[in-house]
This record gives structure tokens, sequence and C-alpha cells, in this order.
């Protein structure tokens, strides 16, 4: 059982992600917390394996925080989860040691993969005192390997189909399953096209919150 620590100063995102977290086989939330400071004094007396750390902390930042632990050499991963979009946090994120980094307002199906990928490497590494150069492009080329499949697979017929329908809910949001029922295309596949078509810029996405269950993605047109 991997144990997690998440340091996230907005209560009702540090409480959706424990909860989430909590409900994944693997993985135990042994502590949460809304400021780095409480985080150090909990890390000092007891193990843990992974944080999901905030960029934005009221102490602070986030990097400042992870650049504390590498100076006490405090072992354990990260993986960010915060608005922050900005090229150099990214890049000093990495370089700091990162495992990855998720940009707000994010997708719980991306945390679970980001989590699931985290678990099957510690295993595997664990068992292992030497690794192949095989084994090590599986395990941190894996994922770009799949997003690279991803985008082969969408259709640009489906896309235009898609694109012209959202077009025409310009000025409010809208969910995956209202397109989807527009449509007659399933709900997976419609998600996967809305979300090729906030990379692309066309649309953009944010998390609704509701007093119970999870969070929704909302989209809107972008003009």
């Amino acid at each position: 059982m991997l144990k997690i620590l998440i340091v996230e100063d907005d209560p009702m995102v540090r409480m959706l992600t424990v909860k989430f977290i909590n409900s994944l086989n693997g993985f135990e939330v042994v502590g949460d917390f809304g400021c780095s400071e409480e985080a150090l004094v909990y890390l000092e007396r007891n193990r843990v394996d992974l944080f999901i750390l905030d960029m934005f902390l009221p102490d602070r930042s986030g990097l400042q925080f992870l650049k504390t632990l590498r100076e006490r050499e405090l072992k354990c991963d990260v993986i960010f989860v915060t608005a922050s979009n900005s090229s150099e946090d990214i890049k000093q994120a990495f370089q700091l040691g990162a495992v990855d980094y998720l940009i707000k307002p994010f997708d719980f199906d991306r945390l679970k993969e980001a989590l699931d990928r985290y678990l099957v490497n510690s295993e595997k590494i664990a068992l292992k005192e030497e690794l192949t150069q095989t084994e090590i492009d599986h395990f941190y080329l894996k994922r770009g390997k799949k997003k690279a499949n991803n985008v082969k697979g969408i259709q640009q017929s489906t896309l235009t189909r898609i694109l012209n329908i959202v077009k025409g809910r310009t000025g409010y949001s809208w969910s995956v399953r209202e397109v989807s029922e527009e449509t007659s295309i399933s709900i997976v596949t419609v998600k996967k096209y809305l979300d090729h078509l906030v990379e692309l810029g066309r649309i953009r996405s944010h998390l609704c919150y509701k007093s119970v269950g999870r969070p929704q993605y909302l989209y809107e047109f972008v003009i």
C-alpha cells in the first residue's frame, strides 16, 4: 500500500482528491494539509511515498517546497496538480524530480492514470536491482506512445461533426452527456474528441463541483 500525502490549499479540491484516491486499490492517503509547513512536520516523523502537490500554497510555492524536500534529503516522489501552466514552472518541477504534472482543471481519470503508472513502476523497480533499456523505455515512455495512438484515432469527419455542434452552443457551458445525446455517439468517444478540441484550443473545459458525487467537466466554445 503506497502512502500518499496531499498538500493543497483549496479545501474542496483537497477533500475530493482524498476521497478519490482512497477509493483506489493500492493507495492510502495518510494526511492532507493546506500548507507546506504542516506537511514538513508530518514528513519528519512519518514515511510517505508520494506527494500530490499544489503550486500555489499560502506559506511557500510548491517548487520551493520540493526544493526543501531535496535539500533535507527527504525521499519521496511528487506529482504536481496545479493551475499553473507556466512552462518555466513545469520545467523546474521536472528538474527537481517530479514524476508527473497535471494542470487544473484536471480529469480524475488522468490522475488515476498517473497513480496507476506510479504504482506499477514502483512495484516492478522494487523487485529488481538493475534495469534493462527495454524496461526503462516501458516504464517511462509508455504514456507518450499511448497519447500518440489516441491522436491517430481521431477521425476528421467525426471531429468536424462534433465541432459544428459545439459551435451552436456558444455562450453557455455543456457536458459530455449533452453532446453525446445530440450526436448519438458514445460518451467515451465524445469525451476523447472534446479533450482533443481542448488541446487544439477550440474549446475550454472546467470542473463543476457538486454537493454530492464526483465533479463534472463542463465545456464551452472559444470564440
